[in-house]
């Protein structure tokens, strides 16, 4: 019988300890109340470009195919008024609405001038501009200034 109590005893501490614990544990959680986002991350499979030609993007975390474009940038930082969608047919769902994706795309051989280039992920939905900067390069470019 006096065993009994002793676990009796052991059990009712066990519990209680938990219990009292049992907020710090849930509010910590409950504090963060952010979701966790994860950022797109590009990376160029082919650095070098022949104008004419297709470029191949990997697209990692990628959350809104219909509502996401890829923009390109000259290396001064301006937009060079390029931009492809995001094809939904070459994506795989990896894990809670985000997406992976390799997908090509054609570089047409006068629309860029040669020269160091970088892509972004521009997210129609916010309006902004994220993830990493994927950079390449255009070579052979039939480019003609318009001297507009």
């Amino acid at each position: 019988m006096e065993k009994k109590v002793v676990f009796w005893i052991i059990g009712i501490v066990v519990v209680a300890a938990v219990l009292f614990n049992m907020d710090s544990l849930t509010s910590n959680v409950a504090k963060s109340g952010k979701a966790v986002t994860k950022e797109p991350y590009l990376s160029v499979l082919t650095p070098t470009v022949q104008a004419g030609s297709d470029i191949v993007v990997k697209i990692r975390n990628i959350k809104s195919l219909s509502s996401s474009r890829l923009q390109i940038f000259s290396s001064d930082e301006s937009y060079s008024g390029t931009s492809f969608p995001i094809p939904g047919g070459d994506c795989k769902s990896v894990s809670a609405g985000y997406y992976d994706c390799e997908s090509s795309f054609n570089i047409p051989g006068s629309l860029l001038p040669n020269g160091r280039y970088y892509i972004q992920v521009k997210n129609d939905a916010s309006g902004s501009v994220v993830g990493n900067r994927a950079f390449f390069n255009i070579e052979n470019s039939e480019y003609q200034e318009t001297g507009r």
